[in-house]
């Protein structure tokens, strides 16, 4: 834990998988001063690696799989079964949980009847872990000097009625590369897991092999999961 979390939080368990290009961790969270009936909740929250050694947490610390409600039969207690599995476009995550009632509020005998642990299965759009999000105002994002092999630029997002996705390219220092402006960049719209990006009449890019560029993404009214390049 460190100085953002309640005094409250341990860290109680950790699964990592790898994931695409990077290190995906499921992080157990601890909290034992709750208000409700429960002697303890553990939540899922989200961590991510380069390396595979130091993790990071990221996603806010919103709960990845969010707690049933109190009438529900996983209000308290989450812990995932193993690594996360790819089934077409979605990602399923399967768990166990069970309600952990506090004996000393309403009996031992409640709350050792309602301690039945049980299987449960979350899912996920493909990529569909953290997402950058933008609303009715375009916002922008620019990425580190890239460099890569592929020519096809591919993006995972859900844009609404109304919105766009689009990309430029840019060199190191940050000037924009013909023919790969903003304004060139065809819209990408709808919900879509897997959609080629260009530009007019272009569907692929060529970088030099001198030179690092970096992608900027400009979004309105859209939720950008993921990108690479093919």
């Amino acid at each position: 834990p460190d100085t953002l979390d309640d005094l409250d939080t341990q860290i109680y368990e950790h699964y990592s998988f790898y994931y695409e290009s990077l290190w995906i961790g499921l992080m157990r969270v601890m909290h034992t001063e709750l208000v409700d009936k429960s002697r303890k909740q553990t939540v899922v929250e989200l961590t991510a690696s380069r390396d595979g050694r130091h993790f990071t947490r990221v996603g806010n610390r919103e709960r990845v799989i969010p707690l049933g409600g109190m009438h529900e039969w996983d209000p308290h207690y989450h812990a995932p079964t193993s690594h996360p599995i790819l089934v077409g476009d979605e990602i399923w995550i399967y768990y166990f949980s069970m309600p952990l009632l506090d004996g000393n509020k309403v009996g031992k005998e409640k709350a050792d009847a309602a301690q039945i642990s049980r299987i449960g299965l979350a899912m996920l759009r493909r990529d569909g872990f953290v997402s950058l999000d933008a609303q009715d105002r375009p916002g922008q994002v620019v990425t580190r000097p890239l460099t890569f092999n592929g020519t096809q630029l591919n993006v995972n997002a859900k844009i609404a009625e109304g919105g766009y996705l689009k990309v430029g390219l840019r060199d190191a220092a940050g000037k924009p590369v013909a023919h790969y402006q903003l304004a060139d960049c065809n819209p990408v719209q709808g919900d879509v897991t897997s959609a080629r990006v260009t530009w007019h009449n272009r569907d692929q890019v060529h970088r030099p092999d001198d030179q690092s560029w970096r992608l900027v993404f400009e979004l309105k009214n859209a939720q950008l999961y993921s990108f690479w390049i093919d």
